[in-house]
Formats: structure tokens, C-alpha cells, sequence
């Protein structure tokens, strides 16, 4: 039997609890086998972005999700470097898992705009695409044709981001909660914001 595994990526920069909100949600709700959780090198639509270094955001989200064993971390993108695009992760893991559903997690937000995504014919061709909307949010109805294959999660949604937790952090804001203490600890002896 074919299993459903997540592909789960973004820049992590921090992870937090809205990330892994949806990965919990994904595998309670969709009988999914694991969550691929893949740090991107450079965003195509963040590349200003004030980023920790690689292995620093690699090994928060090694910490954040430690206590699961359906959740995993790639380091792919990390490793190809350049700018991370989505439908090359897919194709890699299309052959990591030939006979098994890959699944692409992705926000509201970034549904919106999936149609910019560089080849993202050959995403819906390899991968459902999952949107994670909050809860009592109408189902966005997009002109873009390929929208109405998406299935939409519609789950408890937590309103953080990872620039606010940026802040935060560098505003000397301590004990977040959304954020993992192992991270918030990784983040302070580190420095990284």
C-alpha cells in the first residue's frame, strides 16, 4: 500500500509551532506515515532575507522535532545549494519513494501564489499539494484552474511568524511560547538573532 509522506519545507528561520502545528495535523488527520521537514538554502521569494547560517537552522529543526518519530529533517536543499526550488526537491524524493504519495504542505498564503512557482505543473503532476487554512476560513476560490486539486486542512492555525519571533528575540524577549525552548536555548547560546 502506498504511504503518504509530507514534504514540509521553508526557511526555518526559526522553526516554531505554526510549522509543526501543520506537520501534527497532516499525520493525525491524514493517516500519513512521516513529514519531511527540508530547510531551503535560498528562498525564490525571500532572497533578502536576513538568514541564520545552514547548519544553524538545520539544527533547530533537528531540535524542534526530536520527540517524533514520524517527523524527519533532509538537508537536500541545503547540500545543492543555490536557490531552492520546490519542484526539484519533489523529483528527488519522487525517487526516493517512487511507489508512495509525496505530499506538499504549504500555507494559505503560498497557494496563493503557487502559480508562480517555477515548474509547478510538474509539482501537481508528482505531489497532492495540502493547504493548511485556519479554521473558519472559507476555501480561497482561485481563478487558477489547478487549485481545485489541492485539499485544504482546516485546522487550529497559531498567528506567529519567524520575523516577529526575530524581534522578539533580538528585543531580548525570552520563554516564547511558540517557540520549542530547546530552540529558544539554541538561539541564545548561538547568537543567531
Amino acid at each position: 500500500m502506498n504511504k503518504k509522506i509530507g514534504i514540509l519545507g521553508g526557511s526555518f528561520n526559526p522553526i516554531h509551532e505554526a510549522h509543526i502545528s501543520v506537520a501534527h495535523y497532516f499525520i493525525e488527520y491524514y493517516s500519513a506515515e512521516k513529514v519531511l521537514f527540508i530547510p531551503c538554502n535560498v528562498s525564490p521569494f525571500k532572497t533578502n532575507e536576513d538568514m541564520a547560517p545552514n547548519k544553524n537552522r538545520l539544527e533547530m529543526v533537528k531540535l524542534a522535532i526530536a520527540n517524533n518519530p514520524s517527523f524527519e529533517v533532509s538537508s537536500f536543499e541545503l547540500e545543492k545549494q543555490g536557490i531552492s526550488f520546490t519542484y526539484q526537491t519533489v523529483e528527488h524524493f519522487k525517487r526516493l519513494y517512487p511507489q508512495d504519495n509525496l505530499c506538499l504542505l504549504i500555507g494559505g498564503d503560498q497557494a496563493e501564489k503557487f502559480h508562480n512557482w517555477k515548474n509547478w505543473q510538474f509539482i501537481l503532476d508528482n505531489a497532492d499539494i495540502y493547504v493548511a487554512l485556519r479554521k473558519g476560513y472559507k476555501i480561497p476560490t482561485y481563478e487558477f484552474e489547478s487549485y481545485k486539486r489541492a485539499i485544504y486542512m482546516e485546522m487550529p492555525f497559531i498567528e506567529i511568524s519567524s520575523s516577529e519571533i526575530r524581534e522578539e528575540i533580538s528585543n531580548g524577549k525570552r520563554n516564547l511560547d511558540y517557540l520549542n525552548p530547546l530552540v529558544e536555548s539554541y538561539i541564545i547560546e548561538n547568537r543567531l538573532y
